[in-house]
């Protein structure tokens, strides 16, 4: 058997990584941030302590990592050219891929959500958050203005304000919670 190549280990370090990262996203969304100690997610996942320390500085930065992974990927949705803005078509779709996330990555937004609850904990990410966020508020601010809306800035936030909500409560009871006809609405209403 021939040593490993660079690639490979690579390959094996980005596959620990995710399963750290999965674990502990699991763990923090079931039990809280402040619940699960580091020996729980290294149990879970299948590996010692040490290792995720060889990953992460501390559970702070696991969090942190999870988060920015989660909201870089929330952001990243909203496809446009800088210089026009973002066209109908391109909201549209942002809000069919944002629909299909929440069924998608429950977990994720079920930690989200809670975290943002408690300021605490919310600082250790908050400014990576409104780093990501502010801007994406902006867009749609520029978007409700060149379309006439009489409160751009406040449209926008209620947009935002609506999927969070929505997301909130399709996580609080996904068996009862008409996802598909609450998008029609929420297209109708926003778009």
């Amino acid at each position: 058997m021939s040593p490993r190549t660079s690639d490979q280990w690579s390959r094996i370090r980005e596959e620990k990584k995710e399963i750290i990262l999965d674990t502990a996203l699991a763990l923090f969304a079931r039990r809280g941030f402040y619940n699960t100690p580091i020996s729980l997610i290294a149990k879970e996942a299948g590996i010692s302590k040490g290792l995720i320390y060889n990953y992460f500085d501390s559970k702070e930065s696991l969090l942190y990592e999870i988060i920015s992974s989660g909201m870089n990927d929330l952001v990243s949705d909203l496809k446009y050219e800088e210089e026009r803005g973002v066209t109908r078509d391109e909201l549209i779709h942002y809000v069919e891929v944002s629909f299909t996330k929440i069924k998608k990555n429950s977990r994720f937004y079920r930690l989200f959500f809670s975290l943002i609850l408690q300021p605490e904990v919310f600082s250790i990410f908050q400014d990576k958050f409104l780093d990501q966020i502010l801007p994406w508020f902006a867009l749609l601010e520029r978007y409700y203005s060149e379309k006439g809306e009489k409160f751009p800035q406040a449209k926008a936030r209620f947009f935002g304000a609506a999927l969070d909500g929505i997301g909130l409560n399709y996580i609080a009871e996904p068996d009862h919670f008409p996802l598909e006809e609450i998008k029609k609405l929420f297209l109708e209403m926003f778009i």
